[in-house]
């Protein structure tokens, strides 16, 4: 299929007109993105502020893996906005964002624990 075409077809299918049940549905994706990101912004400020007074890499890592989550939260807000409600491009965008956001974190607690256990550090006791 050549792309034109693909593009128009996309246009088609971007411009049909949802059923109110998907609208209905699309409302809750959002509502309950909103909540999520209400809940990971409380609980990513808690878990560093938490993990920076401790000295924990972990909590420090739990806080950022809030703020990734987050940030998908946002992502999939952005997708079931406006004229994207039946974008297949912006789904695929919407998907691949959030997919990278999910490998983000791993590099981070990876050398930090890598860091310690080569420095020899250990966890100290604390009342957090």
């Amino acid at each position: 299929m050549a792309a034109s075409t693909e593009v128009a077809l996309e246009r088609r299918v971007d411009s049909a007109r949802p059923s109110a049940e998907w609208l209905r549905a699309a409302r809750r994706v959002r509502l309950l993105s909103w909540v999520s990101l209400a809940w990971m912004a409380t609980e990513g400020v808690v878990a560093i502020t938490a993990g920076v007074l401790a000295g924990s890499i972990a909590l420090i890592g739990f806080g950022i893996d809030s703020a990734i989550e987050g940030f998908a939260s946002l992502i999939i807000i952005w997708r079931f906005t406006g004229s994207r409600l039946l974008s297949h491009a912006a789904e695929e965008r919407a998907q691949k964002l959030v997919a990278i956001q999910f490998f983000l974190l791993a590099p981070y607690v990876g050398y930090e624990a890598v860091s310690q256990l080569v420095a020899g550090e250990h966890p100290q006791t604390s009342w957090i």
